[in-house]
């Protein structure tokens, strides 16, 4: 069949591959946005909630959270794959699964309490650089130049961002008084806290990473957030702090914090 010629002062058909790919990076970058200023907010409300005089610590927060985000996720996972239990050989890592969601959720909320939600924010960084280490050990990823740069540039970030921290944790109070070490002694215990939450958080990705290749992703998401609840409600019966949930919830600001996070 000959060609079609074009008309005069008509243009070439556009390739439908670019515009695709556009609206691909487009949506990518708007979830990144949209899970960014949801993340903002729930630093700045948790700190709200940690500090709001109910009684209700991290530990009782993160009982009302996962609560509420398990029965979530599960009633989710039932109505889009039906019933689902991970297989006996699966076990270990589902419990190892739990287990880093239950360090990494109440790490961060101590985290919060202790330090700042800047500070928090700013730790999380440590989280890529812990990934790209991981793999660069173990042989699944090649260090390039430009990811040793990016790697240099987060951990002096975060340098700075604590040693400023700890500058004014450091410094005489707004009425003239010296803090002593109270407040970098807190500070520092902060920051050994998101240490290890951070450390938890790549030990909860490369565990949903082997379970994601067997199972639906939104039962393994339910099987996380449900083993969490009970390690939750365990170490809130623990630390006695179970008995600050319904007083938590009593609160209306409070019960719209737990519902946001």
């Amino acid at each position: 069949e000959p060609e079609k010629m074009l008309q005069p002062g008509s243009s070439p058909p556009a390739c439908n591959t670019q515009p695709r790919c556009d609206r691909r990076l487009c949506r990518g970058l708007t979830a990144a946005v949209t899970a960014a200023v949801l993340m903002a907010g729930y630093l700045v409300l948790g700190k709200l909630f940690l500090g709001s005089g109910s009684g209700a610590g991290p530990t009782a927060f993160l009982v009302c959270r996962q609560v509420l985000a398990s029965g979530l996720l599960v009633a989710g996972a039932l109505a889009l794959h039906g019933p689902q239990l991970p297989r006996r050989a699966d076990m270990p890592s589902v419990q190892r699964l739990g287990l880093y969601n239950f360090i990494n959720a109440l790490g961060f909320l101590w985290g919060v309490q202790l330090t700042t939600p800047f500070v928090t924010s700013v730790a999380q960084l440590a989280i890529p650089v812990l990934v790209l280490a991981h793999a660069a050990c173990c042989g699944r990823q090649r260090v390039t130049l430009f990811k040793a740069a990016g790697v240099l540039v987060l951990v002096a970030g975060c340098a700075l961002v604590a040693a400023g921290a700890h500058s004014a944790a450091a410094a005489p109070s707004a009425v003239g008084r010296p803090r002593g070490h109270h407040g970098s002694a807190r500070l520092l215990l902060g920051l050994a806290v998101l240490a290890v939450q951070c450390s938890s958080f790549v030990g909860l990705l490369l565990e949903q990473e082997r379970l994601v290749r067997s199972y639906p992703v939104s039962w393994v998401l339910a099987w996380a957030y449900a083993s969490c609840t009970l390690l939750s409600c365990a170490a809130a019966a623990a630390d006695g702090s179970l008995g600050a949930v319904g007083a938590a919830l009593a609160s209306p600001r409070d019960a719209a914090i737990v519902a946001y996070s």
